[in-house]
């Protein structure tokens, strides 16, 4: 399943427009993928001249990114928020089964 991309620069045709003169026009894209029920979002620089820094290292290729990351493009710092990423929530199914195995066994007597 396709995601969506948001561009990131000066130029009003960006999703996320930032009024930095040391940004580029197009200075990074962020794109979601769906995996596993589940966005994932990548942040990628452009090729600029001024380059991407997430987390204080420069964006050399697509990463992924997490809850509470910073993006710096030209003077303009960017955080990412996603509290809710990589949260395990277990299938309904899983916990009935519990249930129902939690009851079988207290009405089931113990040989010995």
């Amino acid at each position: 399943m396709g995601g969506i991309s948001w561009t990131i620069g000066r130029s009003q045709s960006c999703r996320i427009v930032i009024e930095d003169r040391y940004a580029s026009r197009l200075h990074a894209v962020i794109n979601s993928v769906m995996f596993r029920h589940q966005f994932l979002y990548f942040v990628m620089d452009k090729n600029t001249v001024n380059g991407t820094l997430l987390n204080g290292n420069n964006l050399v290729y697509p990463t992924l990114l997490h809850d509470q990351d910073v993006m710096v493009m030209g003077t303009t710092i960017l955080a990412f928020h996603y509290p809710t990423m990589f949260e395990v929530k277990e299938p309904r199914i899983i916990k009935e089964i519990q249930k129902f195995s939690q009851t079988i066994s207290k009405s089931i007597p113990w040989p010995g």
